[in-house]
């Protein structure tokens, strides 16, 4: 057969046998090809500044974080905190990309101590690297999830997906499609770097009932006196406070419990934090949480008791009455060498989330306002201390005796702590108001008291003013006699006690 008639006959072959299978075939065909299950509704997602895009599920939430041009994150939150895709940006990552996994996890190990990272892959120049983690929320039980890490010219960017353990396979395209989908416009974010900078509200002088301190409150504030030193200065209109607080807890070993008084083991700032605003704020998470080891140090030197921990906590919340909210909070915890109670003492801002950047200025300028003498609290420290040191010693020779012998020396030694913060809180107090209080040995025990602006007998009245006569010249001399100062302990509880 000539080759042009060949070939003729194989294409005509090939038609007949296509044409005749493609009938019982196709119902074949047909049944084997199936749909996918449909995703959930999504939805497009403006940021109230216009600062990105993204589609969400219907339902979902959608939170917003930036400290500046080169700091910020968006997090997309499934029903109940369950699943999450987000996206953080952070800016002065140093160290390459070990770095920049080390600051990506740190927060997260901070309030999750078991978190475990495994399955570390990085491309072949180390700019961008993808792991697993796990770890054990206290509230959301085990988690699992996968990050994506990639270097920047200014730092870095996170993206990450995070499920309950077990579901994250599950859930991984609806995760995915949400990172696939976020938008972040031009100017978003870094804008406001080139905004006119929010400046701080006028800040009129208050004064604590007591004295005791002293800084600056904006019209329309209220101020909640707790003890000397510290209080709760608030905007009732939103909920935007700055706060010097003071917590005593005490720990399980020492097998007592006080009304009102939190027990629990020794923790640092990162976990004290939460653990002493338990009843205040929920669903507390950490945008960094820096441990202060300098400060350790220096404070460390002073004050010989225990172990110090100090901390800058960042940080996002739900208020009591539900609104989401962002606070900063340096925080030192102080512990016991018996390990029977512990302290955390704090200065805080807090405001609404869509607010805190704007109400920045004003709240560093009330905590730039609050006076505290660093040489006095050093002092205040070391005496407190000393005494406590003094009380440890006793406890020690008494520690063989039996429990109902231990227990109640431990009520004594708490009952002679808080004489001991009573002499502490007036010297303290005296110290930041620049005052003195002296006693008379000829005048059946009248008592004088020095200030500022002169010397009066609290007990007739009579006063003289002037630079002779104020806290900084008064020597204690007067017609009746020489007068004592009340600086010891001795002299204070006899006289006022």
């Amino acid at each position: 057969m000539p080759g042009p008639a060949r070939r003729f006959a194989r294409l005509l072959l090939t038609f007949v046998i296509c044409t005749s299978a493609a009938v019982p075939l196709l119902p074949v065909i047909s049944s084997a090809v199936t749909r996918p299950a449909p995703g959930p509704a999504m939805e497009k997602y403006v940021s109230p500044r216009g600062d990105f895009v993204v589609y969400r599920p219907v339902g979902w939430t959608v939170t917003q974080d930036a400290s500046g041009p080169g700091d910020w994150s968006i997090s997309v939150d499934g029903p109940h905190g369950q699943l999450q895709s987000a996206i953080t940006a952070r800016s002065g990552v140093t160290g390459g990309l070990l770095g920049a996994l080390a600051a990506s996890c740190r927060p997260l190990k901070l309030r999750c101590p078991d978190l475990a990272v495994r399955n570390v892959r990085a491309n072949h120049d180390r700019t961008r690297a993808v792991y697993d983690f796990a770890y054990t929320d206290r509230a959301r039980g085990r988690r699992e999830g996968r990050d994506w890490l990639t270097l920047t010219r200014s730092g870095c960017t996170l993206r990450r997906c995070e499920a309950p353990a077990g579901r994250l396979p599950q859930y991984k395209d609806v995760l995915l499609t949400i990172l696939a989908n976020v938008r972040i416009m031009r100017g978003g974010f870094g804008a406001a770097g080139h905004a006119a900078p929010a400046r701080p509200q006028p800040l009129a002088t208050h004064r604590l009932p007591d004295g005791s301190a002293s800084f600056g409150l904006p019209a329309g504030w209220s101020c909640t006196d707790l003890r000397a030193g510290l209080f709760i200065a608030r905007n009732p209109r939103d909920g935007a406070a700055f706060m010097v607080g003071s917590v005593d807890v005490m720990t399980p070993r020492l097998g007592v419990r006080v009304p009102n008084v939190p027990v629990s083991p020794y923790l640092a700032p990162a976990q004290a934090w939460p653990f002493v605003t338990r009843a205040f704020m929920s669903d507390l998470r950490y945008v960094s949480a820096e441990p202060l080891r300098d400060l350790d140090a220096q404070i460390g030197r002073v004050y010989t008791a225990g172990p110090v921990r100090t901390a800058s906590l960042l940080y996002t919340y739900r208020s009591r009455e539900g609104a989401r909210c962002r606070g900063y909070t340096f925080g030192i915890s102080y512990g016991s060498r018996l390990d029977t109670n512990w302290k955390f003492w704090h200065i805080t801002v807090v405001a609404p989330e869509e607010s805190f950047a704007a109400y920045l200025p004003t709240l560093a300028a009330m905590v730039q306002s609050y006076r505290i003498n660093d040489a006095y609290a050093r002092d205040y420290i070391a005496r407190g201390m000393a005494r406590l040191h003094e009380l440890e010693q006793q406890t020690r020779t008494t520690v063989a005796r039996n429990a109902e012998e231990i227990h109640s020396l431990m009520q004594s030694a708490s009952d002679e702590r808080q004489r001991s913060q009573d002499w502490l809180d007036h010297e303290r107090t005296d110290y930041i108001r620049g005052e003195q209080d002296w006693v008379s040995g000829v005048e059946g025990g009248a008592v004088w008291h020095t200030d500022a602006w002169g010397t009066q007998n609290t007990y007739t009245g009579q006063s003289w003013e002037g630079a002779p006569f104020d806290y900084y010249h008064y020597q204690g001399a007067t017609t009746g006699g020489d007068l004592v100062p009340i600086d010891n302990r001795e002299i204070y509880e006899r006289v006022f006690k």
